[in-house]
Formats: C-alpha cells, sequence, structure tokens
C-alpha cells in the first residue's frame, strides 16, 4: 500500500521521522534487547562452530543422542526473510517490502533453516527490522489504512478496553504464545502515554514495538521436562505449533492452531495429525514446501546464470526466466500440487515449454515466449527428468563451457548425501586447457586433472555423473560432439553403468540412497539441523518408501516423529 503514513513519510530507506519522536526510547531498548539475544543462542548450543556429533562437518545443533532419537538442540532460530515477510503479511494484511531490501539468509549445508539457528545480529539487521516495523505500522494505522480492519474496534479514548483486547490478540499471533500481563501493561501504557486522543497512534507504536521483540522475530524452541521423565526436553505446545506452522504453511500459526496449542490438542498425535492435515490442505503449504525442494534441488542458481555473448549469443535474461518457469512448474506438478513419487523428477518426460524452449529442445510448441504448453519428450530423445531439463544444465555450468565438477558435484552431494571434501588449499582446481591451435573433449581435460594424486579421489566420485550430461553444452543444448570430437558420455556409480543422462536420471530414479538422502534431507530442514553422517534415519526413509515416495507423506513421517516433538537439553 502506498500513500503517507502515520509517521509521516512515504517507504524508503531513510531514517525514519520516529527517530526525533519522544518514542525513541523504547525503540532503542527494543533493538539493544535484540542484540542481547545472541548470547542466548550461543547458551543453547546453536551458536557458531563447531562440527555435529559426526565429524561430517558444520551443523545448527545437531548431535547424535542415546537410543535412537535424533533432533535439534534446544535454541531459538530467528526468522528467514520468508518466513518475516509472511508472517508480516498475515498480521497486518498488507505488501511487505521485497526480500533485495533485506540482509540475505545465511545457509548452512545448503539450508536457511539450519543457518538460521546460529545467526547472529548485526546493526544493520537490527536497524533494518526496526525500519520495517515502523513503516508497516505507519501505513496500517494512517487514516485511510485499515487500521479498524486490524483492530476491530474504534477506540474511544487511549484508555478503551478495546486496545487491550486488540494488544492481547495481536501479541499472541506475533509471538506464538499468548502475551503476559506485564508485556500488555507495557504495550497498553505506551498507547496511553501518548497525547493523541483517539490513540491511533499510541496503537502504531505499540504495533511496532510488538514486530521488533525478540519474541516475534525469533521462534522460541527451549523445551519443558518430559512428564514422562524421558532425557530430552519436550517442545511446549505453543512451540510445537510454531515449528508445524513455519514448516507447512512458512508463517505464524492461525488461531485455530494456537487455539489447539493452548487446549493442548497437540500433546497427543491424533490432535497434532489433525493440524497437520488441516495445514497441508491449505495453499500456503504448496509455497512452502516448494522452499524445501528450492534449496534442495538448487532451482534458485537457475535466476544467477550468466553467459558469455560471443560463446552464447542467443542467450538472454528471458531465456533464464524461461528456464526456470519450466523447472519450478515440473517440481510444483509432482512434489505439492498432484503429489507423484518424488524421484520420478529425474526420469519424467512430462515438462512445459514456450517458444525458446521448444526450439531449444526441438520439440513442437507455441512461437510465443507468452504462451506456455504441456509436451511430452521423445521416449527415445537424450533429454529426460531434472537433469535434462536446461535451466539445471545452465546453471550447473561455467560461463563459456561446461562444468563437469559443478553437474556431478550436484548428483553426488544433493542427490546421493555423499561428502565430497574441500580440496587442499594448495591444489589448482582449474582444469588444464586444450592444447594451443587444439581441442580435447572435457572427459580428456578431466583425466588429465586426475593424473594429480590430491585429485583424483574427489573427481572419481564427482566426474562420472557430470560426464553423462556431456551431450548438453553450457546452455543446455544437445550435441553429438565437443569440437568436432566424438563425446564419451558413460560411466557408472555403485557398479551400475549408463550412457548418457536420460540412463543417469533412470538410476537416479531407482537408487535407494536418492530415497534416503531425500528423507535425511527433509528431516534436517524440519529441525533445522545437520544430523551427524551417522545418525540413521532408517525409519523414516520407509515411510518415504512405503508412500510411494510422496513428500506429504514425507511430512507426515517426520512431523509425527519424536524428534520433531523433542529437543536435547543445552549441554
Amino acid at each position: 500500500m502506498q500513500g503517507r503514513s502515520l509517521f509521516g513519510r512515504r517507504r524508503s530507506s531513510r531514517r525514519p521521522h520516529w527517530r526525533q519522536s519522544r518514542f525513541v526510547g523504547p525503540a532503542l531498548l527494543i533493538g539493544a534487547t535484540l542484540a542481547g539475544c545472541t548470547g542466548v543462542i550461543a547458551d543453547s548450543g546453536t551458536g557458531s562452530g563447531g562440527p555435529d556429533a559426526s565429524g561430517g562437518g558444520e551443523g545448527g545443533g545437531g548431535e547424535e543422542l542415546s537410543g535412537d532419537f535424533r533432533g535439534s538442540s534446544a535454541g531459538l532460530r530467528l526468522l528467514s526473510v520468508s518466513e518475516y515477510r509472511a508472517t508480516l503479511r498475515d498480521l497486518l494484511g498488507v505488501e511487505v517490502p521485497g526480500t533485495d531490501t533485506f540482509q540475505a539468509d545465511t545457509p548452512v549445508q545448503g539450508f536457511t533453516a539450519i543457518g538460521a539457528t546460529r545467526v547472529a545480529y548485526s546493526a544493520p539487521k537490527v536497524e533494518r527490522f526496526e525500519q520495517v516495523a515502523y513503516e508497516l505500522a505507519g501505513e496500517v494505522f494512517a487514516e485511510g489504512g485499515r487500521r479498524q480492519d486490524l483492530v476491530g474496534c474504534e477506540p474511544s479514548s487511549s484508555t478503551d478496553p478495546c486496545i487491550r483486547e486488540f494488544l492481547a490478540s495481536f501479541a499472541r499471533r506475533a509471538f506464538r504464545r499468548p502475551a503476559t500481563a506485564a508485556e500488555l501493561d507495557t504495550y497498553a501504557g505506551l498507547v496511553a502515554s501518548t497525547a493523541d486522543p483517539d490513540a491511533w497512534t499510541g496503537l502504531a507504536y505499540a504495533v511496532a514495538a510488538i514486530l521488533q521483540s525478540p519474541s516475534f522475530l525469533y521462534r522460541v524452541e527451549l523445551g519443558e521436562p518430559d512428564a514422562a521423565g524421558g532425557e530430552h526436553l519436550r517442545l511446549t505446545g505453543f512451540e510445537l505449533a510454531t515449528r508445524l506452522a513455519y514448516l507447512v504453511t512458512g508463517s505464524t500459526p492461525d488461531d485455530e492452531l494456537l487455539d489447539a496449542a493452548e487446549s493442548g490438542a497437540l500433546d497427543d498425535e491424533q490432535g497434532l495429525s489433525e493440524q497437520l492435515e488441516r495445514l497441508l490442505a491449505s495453499p500456503a503449504a504448496q509455497t512452502a514446501l516448494m522452499t524445501f525442494l528450492e534449496e534442495q534441488l538448487d532451482l534458485h542458481h537457475v535466476h544467477k546464470i550468466v553467459k558469455v555473448p560471443e560463446a552464447f549469443p542467443d542467450f538472454t535474461p528471458a531465456l533464464a526466466e524461461a528456464m526456470a518457469h519450466e523447472m519450478y512448474e515440473v517440481v510444483r506438478d509432482v512434489a505439492v500440487r498432484e503429489p507423484d513419487d518424488l524421484l520420478s523428477l529425474f526420469s519424467r518426460r512430462d515438462t512445459y515449454v514456450n517458444g525458446p524452449l521448444a526450439a531449444l529442445y526441438g520439440v513442437p510448441g507455441p512461437e510465443s515466449a507468452n504462451d506456455w504448453i504441456p509436451v511430452t519428450l521423445p521416449e527415445d530423445g537424450p533429454r529426460a527428468g531434472l537433469l535434462g531439463f536446461a535451466g539445471f544444465l545452465a546453471s550447473h555450468s561455467g560461463a563459456a563451457e561446461t562444468s563437469v565438477t559443478k553437474r556431478g558435484f550436484f548428483v553426488v552431494s544433493k542427490l546421493l548425501c555423499r561428502e565430497i571434501p574441500a580440496p587442499p588449499g594448495d591444489v589448482i582446481t582449474v582444469l588444464p586447457e586444450p592444447p594451443a591451435g587444439g581441442h580435447v573433449t572435457m572427459r580428456e581435460r578431466v583425466e588429465q586433472h586426475m593424473s594429480d594424486p590430491s585429485c583424483k579421489g574427489c573427481h572419481l566420485a564427482m566426474d562420472p555423473p557430470g560426464l553423462a550430461l556431456e551431450h548438453f553444452d553450457a546452455l543446455g543444448v544437445y550435441r553429438e560432439t565437443d569440437g568436432g570430437l566424438a563425446i564419451d558420455a558413460t560411466g557408472e556409480i555403485d557398479g551400475e553403468a549408463f550412457d548418457g543422462a536420460r540412463e543417469l536420471g533412470e538410476l537416479l530414479a531407482a537408487h535407494p540412497d536418492v530415497s534416503a538422502c531425500f528423507a535425511r534431507r527433509f528431516h534436517e530442514y524440519a529441525l533445522g539441523t545437520a544430523l551427524g553422517k551417522k545418525t540413521s534415519v532408517t525409519d523414516l526413509v520407509g515411510a518415504f518408501e512405503d508412500s510411494g515416495r510422496r513428500l506429504p507423506d514425507l511430512v507426515r513421517a517426520v512431523v509425527l516423529h519424536d524428534s520433531f516433538r523433542l529437543v536435547s537439553a543445552p549441554r
């Protein structure tokens, strides 16, 4: 919503007008409180530093625990940028500044959900949260805004009883728990302290203050002693409602979920399952679950494609966006619209094309870039599944040539969950250049690179699946030869041979390690925790396989597992 706000300015990046007001004290106090929260995170075992329990890399508090329990440590999780924006939208019902106006989230092991357990506040973050809180509160409570819709009454004075009722209701949604009497006294006192006779200015300041509270900006997962006397802490009803809502809908719990938490309905599996099914049926669930797939499948990389114009004169930003559209639509179809076998993503031939993509793929299609149609790629063609999409091939290449390592690393690390150590610091990672005036294939350059013993181990694991995709250039266009030389796209994984992208995709669609990898990675994503590589997720893999490898059933298996409701005490 545009227009002049209650605080006398339009949205901008300038320092807001309220800094000169007499309410600057509470604002700065809240900012100081936020800065102090970083110590709490460190105390909870989720601060920066240290590998997970298996020594398998950075983690967000994950560890191997006694028995068959595996999960997260008690602590705090900062809202991600997407969670923050969705929560503000759902609380206020207004347009929220775009993601490019915030400091980007920091992923850990590929997931911002894990990175959120490790974030320390910086001065720019605090200032931006403060600025947005005042911008949005000003818009909502300005004359002509939606203040009456939000508050539900028109207060007759700054002490009207309906003000406290609104503050209690709003804070409950914002904090994901009932506000304490002391908190309500503070916010009601802020309203009453203004000179505005109709209380709208005071309410705007109170809402802005709530939106800067650590109780709003952090997801609390501290737990309480388990009534059954277990060694782990059990999330409270409100903490569990929060974890569930952000996983399935990407936003704050709604009133029905908070009511279920308050009544104790989430304490048993049936009540938790009923709320899970309700949330899975909501439109927001499709968007939220796509966030996991976007990060797990590197879909966001397609928005960053850069090509050398001399090598690829036909490449345009519009073509990159078409590639992105195809990938997102197919993944959305298989995973959330009409859930199917998730691993069919690597062998299916059904996709969508517009004019430019149809020309690139060599299939019939519309002439216009604005028209899209469903197509089935030729059964005997070279291209099938995610690894055959131009968006994947182009985004996992260099600006001028293909990258066997980028393509192979994706398959090995993202799909098979196999660890590839970083190269030693003194190793040259650039492939040798072709001889002057001559040409060699990418396979020959890779083989020459592997003649260095310090490179051979990692490249033997990574390069075979990357070489299988060499029939596609750095823009994803099919080619028979590389510089006039025949391409050898054969290889093997775990003794299973393949020749080319289509056979590799079929192998991966049937590979048990790919199922296990998806189950493990979604478990980590849901808990915001990097599990140790020795931690077993056999039961989750079994549930995923038994369901036909459908993503919603994996969500059910994870949410109803003890590790979703329990956390380990800080050490």
